[in-house]
Parts: structure tokens; sequence; C-alpha cells
């Protein structure tokens, strides 16, 4: 399996963020402190996430994703554009009702003629209990069949976080 990746492009206040591979719990330092420095970006007006090249993604980075959505209702009055054109992401999105907070669509973001660069910004290693409690947190809250799911889990990671 390929190690995964995070990789983001600014332009205009345009950000532009690809996960590649198995994106997983270990690099999602870099997504949540990318998510961080948007929420803060006054001049941020736009995010697009590029799923078209991510083969595998796990529940900490679905719910940084939920995250995402979040900031962007609040700072732009709009959902992210989310573009993925893999059956199995999409049944994973569909299942945790993504539609409700992204604009979907297929395809891909960028071209190989693309003139943004972009910035790797995995930050391989453990994350806080913090980043973990909070991603499970966001896919808990938007509705009652994450929050069935993730409940243990958070259970768990909430005793974690208080010892």
């Amino acid at each position: 399996m390929d190690e995964g990746r995070v990789m983001y492009a600014e332009t205009t206040g345009i950000y532009l963020i690809q996960l590649i591979g198995n994106v997983r719990y270990t690099i999602s330092r870099g997504l949540d402190k990318l998510i961080n420095r948007i929420s803060r970006d006054e001049n941020a007006r736009e995010i697009i996430i590029d799923l078209a090249d991510t083969q595998f993604m796990d529940s900490t980075n679905l719910g940084l994703l939920a995250k995402l959505a979040t900031v962007s209702h609040e700072k732009f009055n709009t959902y992210p554009l989310l573009i993925s054109n893999n059956r199995n992401i999409n049944l994973i999105l569909d299942s945790m009702g993504f539609q409700q907070i992204f604009r979907m669509t297929s395809g891909r973001a960028t071209s190989a003629s693309s003139p943004l660069r972009f910035q790797d910004i995995s930050d391989p290693g453990s994350p806080s209990a913090n980043i973990l409690l909070e991603a499970h947190r966001q896919l808990s809250g938007m509705n009652a069949k994450n929050a069935e799911t993730f409940h243990d889990v958070i259970e768990l990671l909430t005793e974690d976080s208080a010892v």
C-alpha cells in the first residue's frame, strides 16, 4: 500500500488540498494544522479537496474533512467542493453523510500541466489525542448513525485524554 500524503496549494485565497494514497491518522497532524491556518486566514475564500488519488482514508482524516467543512461553512457560508472518482471512497463518504456537508463531484482538480506548486504537509507521527477526539466528534455530530458508530471511540479517547 502506498504511504499517504497530504498536499496543498493556495492561490488568491483558494486552498486546494490533495489527499494521496493511504491516508491514515499517522499523517493527520499536517491536515489539522492546515485547517487551523485556513480558519485564521483573512484572505481565504474557498476550499477544494481532491481525493482523485486517495486509495484509503481512515476515520480520523474523515473527521478532519468534516472539520474543514464546518470551517468553510462558518467562514464562507458555503461548503467546500470535494472531488472524488474512486468508487470505494465515494461509498465511505456517502455512508458517513458527506453529501450533506460538501458539494461533491467527480474528476480531478488539477492537470499535470497545472502551474500550482503543492506543498507536502504530511506530518508523520502519532497525532495528539485531542486531534483524534475532535475528528471523531466532528463525524459523530454529523448524524445519528455516525454518533452510534463512533460513540465507543469517543468514550475511549475522552478517557485517554483525561489521564
